[in-house]
């Protein structure tokens, strides 16, 4: 991957509260993924598998993100990057995101039915 870009075109991703779900087994919290982003993890890995793209890239990295919102709501800017970038990891583009040693993320103007453009460099 060395001296290599990639610009990955993604789906408009689960906020980290359509990602997570808790429940309890007795007084115990248990974290689980809901489906939601399990569908989303799946189309991420699709989208790798069928671009050639799973890589596992093991090497210091730079990730722009522009987040492009389907709509008008309000959206805090990192709630979407943890289900992007596990995603990500699932699909074997890269061993794991503390590889990601440089962060960069912007919003794009509103549109249906919104996306994600990740820019990924090795550093």
């Amino acid at each position: 991957m060395q001296n290599q870009n990639f610009i990955l075109n993604l789906p408009w991703s689960p906020s980290t509260n359509s990602y997570y779900g808790i429940t309890c087994n007795g007084n115990i919290p248990h974290k689980y993924i809901k489906q939601e982003g399990k569908d989303y993890k799946q189309k991420v890995k699709t989208y790798i598998q069928e671009n050639n793209l799973d890589i596992q890239a093991n090497i210091n990295l730079k990730v722009s993100i522009i987040l492009t919102p389907p709509d008008n709501r309000t959206y805090d800017i990192d709630n979407n990057l943890k289900c992007v970038l596990d995603s990500l990891t699932e699909a074997n583009f890269w061993q794991d995101d503390s590889h990601i040693k440089e962060l960069h993320i912007y919003y794009a103007p509103v549109q249906k039915p919104g996306g994600i453009l990740a820019h990924i460099e090795a550093l």
